[in-house]
């Protein structure tokens, strides 16, 4: 058999870059805390003007998070009186926050329809469109709420993130620079230019905004994470440690700190801690595929290629499109003298790369399809 070579299978332990955002925005949504308390406070205002009683038992249902019995109270609230804007706008944020972006956006249009001068209300709606993936309309909405409220550094920050999404990191930096001069004690806004100058390759500039979100807010779980996945692309894997360490005393359940330093430990051969960390993070997270996948990878270098297919097994079960997943599952089966399985997933993996527009990746598995061969 002909000498394979496994150039990819260093992509699987890649880490990726956290949102620099509350807990919600690790599941891709850009926070509302700040626009939700505004628009809570006006509509409890008009509320009060309007003797509606209803509307103020929905906000205070949403301050605290009961966001199904708000909605209840906010319907009632717009039968006695429907042109309540707030009460629209607060009963899509209740929307959102329950995952039901688009009833959310209908919301919005209504409050948007009867007051088309608040910009709070195009900024609600463009981070439900944010989180239905309609990059493009979300930043239509911003740049409309940027018209009518031009001093608000969230706006900047949600309209740099969504650019950054898109490709745009030199568009991105941008918006967070008007971010930093209209608020510069904001950590967020450091640790998203970092991200982006991260992208950018500008490794330097990032670790330079990480550290001034830590100085901000010393307990920026976030922040530290991201410092640390810098720090690993730089091959700097003991400070990359020592971020990762302080993530987890942060938040000892957050299963991403003890994958990436997983896979600092497993660069640095210490492949007993890295294992216990790729096993804790999958503890954490039993639906982590790229912990099944490192865990497997460490395996495949321990030689364990059985056990190694086991891992990328579950990981393409939990992420059937992960396409570095297929290829190490074919490198571990080319190892075990299974040909026709190794070319079958290389196959699958290069259908994926083509997907991605991964021209790099795609011309290594096929080259090491014509090595097997």
């Amino acid at each position: 058999m002909n000498k394979i070579t496994f150039t990819i299978a260093a992509l699987i332990i890649s880490q990726s870059l956290l949102s620099c955002k509350d807990p919600a925005a690790l599941r891709g949504s850009i926070q509302l805390t700040t626009i939700m308390i505004r628009s809570i406070s006006i509509s409890r205002g008009i509320a009060k003007l309007n003797n509606n009683e209803k509307a103020i038992a929905g906000d205070e249902k949403l301050a605290l998070n009961d966001y199904k019995n708000a909605i209840v109270d906010y319907d009632e609230a717009l039968k006695i009186n429907a042109k309540l804007t707030d009460v629209y706008n607060n009963r899509g944020i209740a929307k959102s926050r329950l995952g039901d972006y688009k009833a959310a956006i209908d919301d919005y249009n209504l409050a948007i329809n009867i007051k088309p001068k608040d910009g709070d209300y195009y900024h609600n709606r463009g981070i439900a469109k944010y989180n239905l993936n309609d990059d493009r309309g979300a930043i239509a909405d911003f740049d409309k709420t940027i018209e009518l409220n031009p001093k608000s550094g969230e706006v900047y920050r949600d309209r740099g993130d969504t650019k950054s999404r898109l490709g745009d990191d030199k568009g991105a930096i941008v918006d967070y620079d008007k971010a930093i001069s209209i608020d510069s004690k904001n950590a967020d806004y450091y640790c998203g230019r970092g991200n982006s100058k991260s992208k950018l390759s500008d490794n330097v500039g990032a670790i330079v905004d990480y550290d001034k979100a830590i100085q901000i807010d010393p307990k920026f779980t976030n922040a530290y994470i991201n410092r640390g996945t810098v720090k690993y692309d730089l091959k700097d894997d003991r400070g990359a440690i020592l971020d990762y360490n302080i993530a987890i005393e942060l938040e000892p359940n957050n299963a991403e700190p003890y994958l990436n330093r997983g896979n600092s430990k497993s660069r640095l051969d210490d492949n007993k801690g890295a294992i216990a960390d790729f096993d804790k993070a999958i503890e954490l997270n039993p639906k982590y595929a790229n912990a099944y996948n490192s865990r497997g990878a460490e395996k495949f270098d321990l030689e364990d290629y059985r056990g190694a297919i086991s891992d990328y097994d579950r990981a393409i079960n939990i992420e059937s499109r992960g396409a570095n997943y297929y290829f190490n599952r074919g490198n571990a089966k080319s190892k075990l003298d299974d040909k026709k399985g190794a070319i079958s997933d290389w196959k699958r993996a290069a259908a994926l790369y083509q997907d991605l527009k991964n021209i790099d990746s795609y011309q290594q598995v096929m080259q090491s399809i014509k090595e097997l061969k």
